[in-house]
């Protein structure tokens, strides 16, 4: 008896699919995905958008490079999405790295230490 298995994309969210490995001969059958999730959002429509910010380009230039490897891009709403939450994780760790180092100024300086730079806690 021939084992055959079947691979089908299952489903599509921006640039990560969902695939489904089924054997014909028996039930086995597994459900997977290109791309992991970190606290629901998938790695790699991350990194697209992350990437194109490093390289000073956005959606319409990601959405042209994507579609010339014949590959669907994310909608312009996830996009936006994204970009937004890249914006606030860029907020919070620069918000904390200020904190830290004004921090640190009080305790090396240990006196009132004013540089006209206000923090929010």
């Amino acid at each position: 008896m021939e084992k055959e298995l079947s691979l089908t994309e299952d489903s599509r969210f921006g640039m990560c699919s969902n695939f489904l490995l089924k054997c014909r001969n028996c039930s086995f059958s597994k459900r997977f995905a290109s791309s992991i999730k970190v606290d629901n959002r998938i790695d790699i429509n991350i990194f697209v958008v992350y990437g194109l910010q490093l390289i000073g380009k956005g959606y319409r230039a990601g959405r042209k490079f994507i579609s010339m490897l014949d590959m669907s891009f994310l909608s312009k709403a996830t996009y936006r999405r994204l970009e937004l939450a890249i914006l606030q994780a860029a907020s919070k760790a620069a918000q904390k790295s200020m904190g830290d180092a004004a921090e640190q100024l009080r305790k090396t300086k240990r006196d009132v230490v004013n540089y006209g730079v206000s923090m929010k806690n």
